[in-house]
């Protein structure tokens, strides 16, 4: 159990060299294996997802631990998770042996970017991108899109995340030591089709085509008459002149 507000030093790195040695079949982090989870949101865990998946199942990237208070104070986890170039964060899934204290549940809140910075202190879930509360009755549930509707002042996020640093916020304040597993899924970012490729193409045509017009149409001038001449007889026309290619605003 680590100390109440304090860093831990050493599972950043223990993790670190975790992820590098594991296997292509097993992308996971367990802080049964790893050690403590970091409980300094500005120094947080780091997860790294992979698209190879954990057991073999492409995507699954499987992330437990235990959190929970104790004599030391609460056991809070944090985690940034990574989500790789090219992919989509699109899940986040209770598993089976995930417990709560009772009531209202465990918590567990998202950041964007690499640290937590929102005081576990902090009476409004402002700094957020989402949250939730959890228990035994969400298991084999997707959480993710539960947690991306905007309450309490978090802002709010769309599934799928994309690419990039996240932060997520792991707690239970109830007495004991309760078990928490997620299962945190990836797809790739869809190659476009042939047929979009193609339309995307046509639409870039269409739109030099009309820009090449209106800049075909702004050089029209009276045959014979300077083209410098027809701009200044322009630029110096009457207000009276002017106020007539104005449309009549009408309430």
């Amino acid at each position: 159990m680590k100390q109440h507000g304090v860093a831990s030093k050493k599972p950043l790195a223990v993790a670190v060299l975790s992820l590098l040695s594991c296997s292509a079949q097993a992308v996971s982090l367990d802080e049964a294996t790893v050690g403590d989870f970091s409980g300094d949101g500005l120094a947080p865990t780091v997860f790294i997802l992979d698209m190879a998946g954990a057991s073999g199942t492409p995507g699954h990237n499987v992330l437990s631990g235990s959190t929970g208070r104790g004599a030391s104070g609460v056991d809070r986890d944090y985690l940034k998770v990574i989500v790789p170039e090219g992919f989509f964060w699109t899940g986040m899934r209770v598993g089976q042996q995930t417990t709560s204290g009772g009531g209202i549940g465990a918590f567990i809140g998202l950041a964007a970017g690499p640290q937590m910075t929102v005081s576990t202190s902090a009476i409004s879930a402002a700094g957020l991108l989402g949250w939730r509360h959890y228990s035994a009755a969400d298991r084999g549930t997707d959480i993710l899109d539960d947690m991306a509707v905007s309450g309490n002042f978090a802002s709010g996020f769309a599934v799928p995340l994309l690419a990039g640093d996240y932060t997520l916020w792991i707690q239970e304040l109830a007495p004991g030591s309760f078990a928490y597993r997620f299962n945190l899924t990836l797809s790739p970012v869809p190659e476009p089709t042939p047929a979009a490729l193609l339309l995307a193409g046509l639409a870039g045509l269409a739109a030099l085509a009309r820009a090449r017009r209106r800049s075909e149409g702004g050089l029209l001038r009276a045959p014979g008459r300077p083209l410098l001449l027809e701009i200044t007889t322009q630029a110096i026309r009457p207000a009276t002149a002017a106020s007539s290619l104005v449309p009549t605003l009408t309430t």
